[in-house]
């Protein structure tokens, strides 16, 4: 039987090339032969990532950047740049993005792609004066299928578990408000929750979309209608963190990478980062919530690039799963860098503003270069 040692050197980079760079890059361990052949594609193909970044800065401008990566050396452009006037970026999603705008009286919502002179205004939502978190449910398969779902965070009932909620289907171009269950609302009455504290950007994949709801993972079943809640991790690395810093929220984010919904969140010393992956998403209420997650990796913060930094100053913004990168915005520096899970170094990607400017800008993940109109 032939392996793949007998294959011609064309053949086999041309299989190489169809592996995630994650999975390509522990293969290297098989042998010196693979250690070659890999680093060799690594060096002459470039990845192509079909992301970037979208950066909402207070200033009335939003920059979309594009991601380079070659021969190793990681580098971005500007793919595009716009003026707005919108109050803020809300999420980003599968190639979507949400923004909002406010009165003294209502917030209205509007969805776009990187064509931001073409946002598209949805009717008023609801009154300002009502806690909500807001996320956009988007598959990415057609522009003008997509739902926003607006949770009101101070409208639970614990003891009937249910929760207020109101969704924007654009089948139907109208808001719904109604009652929904939620799954383990008693979390929500657990010391040191704070209703107020829901992080985004939001995940959505496999008709479920997934939240940092204070202490918890919020999953909301776009089919059956209904929240759940699971706890955070919280074993020995973990529980200090949470409980000792009520600002730890900001530094915490969810991505999906090879199927698995990820979560990152500050080591209790605050020198480095935890990474976690969901490993249970099955309808079981009563399993203990610590074994739905694995460590998978920490992210250490001892880098030239961001050494002489705060650790308090540097926060995770988003995951590039491409290019197997993690990228932080590092205050005050204005700086974006990014972490390798490859090279496992820090390089700076970008920066803006002027330096000392401690407003937190909105970075979000994004989808670049489809043609597809909305």
């Amino acid at each position: 039987m032939l392996g793949l040692q007998d294959l011609n050197q064309e053949l086999m980079e041309e299989i190489l090339l169809r592996v995630p760079l994650k999975t390509r890059t522990k293969l290297k361990s098989v042998s010196k032969s693979w250690r070659t052949s890999i680093s060799s594609l690594r060096l002459s193909m470039p990845l192509r990532p079909s992301s970037g970044l979208v950066v909402f800065l207070k200033k009335s401008v939003i920059q979309f950047i594009q991601l380079h990566d070659e021969a190793f050396v990681h580098t971005a452009s500007l793919h595009s740049c716009f003026s707005h006037s919108c109050a803020s970026l809300v999420d980003s999603c599968n190639g979507l993005l949400l923004y909002g705008t406010l009165d003294s009286v209502t917030w209205t919502y509007h969805v776009a792609r990187s064509d931001f002179d073409h946002a598209v205004a949805l009717p008023p939502a609801h009154s300002v004066k009502r806690s909500v978190c807001t996320s956009l449910l988007f598959d990415g398969a057609c522009y003008d299928k997509f739902k926003i779902m607006c949770l009101f965070l101070d409208e639970v009932d614990c003891d009937a578990g249910t929760i207020q909620c109101t969704v924007f289907d654009s089948k139907k171009c109208k808001w719904r408000e109604y009652e929904a269950r939620i799954v383990n609302s008693c979390l929500v009455s657990r010391d040191g929750f704070v209703r107020g504290q829901c992080f985004r950007p939001s995940v959505y994949s496999g008709k479920r979309l997934y939240c940092i709801w204070s202490l918890c993972l919020l999953i909301y079943d776009d089919e059956e209608g209904f929240f759940k809640l699971i706890q955070l991790p919280e074993d020995s690395i973990m529980k200090k963190s949470v409980k000792k810093n009520k600002n730890d929220h900001w530094f915490q984010l969810l991505w999906e990478s090879e199927g698995q919904l990820h979560f990152c969140a500050p080591a209790p010393d605050k020198q480095g980062f935890c990474i976690w992956a969901y490993v249970n998403d099955e309808d079981n209420d009563f399993m203990d919530h610590n074994l739905m997650w694995k460590f998978k990796k920490f992210v250490v913060l001892k880098d030239s690039l961001i050494s002489g930094q705060s650790p308090k100053s540097i926060r995770p913004v988003a995951f590039n799963d491409d290019l197997q990168r993690l990228y932080v915005l590092v205050l005050p520096a204005r700086v974006i860098a990014s972490y390798s899970f490859e090279t496992q170094n820090f390089e700076k990607v970008w920066s803006f503003g002027e330096p000392g400017d401690i407003s937190m800008p909105n970075i979000f993940s994004f989808l670049l270069g489809s043609s597809s109109q909305m």
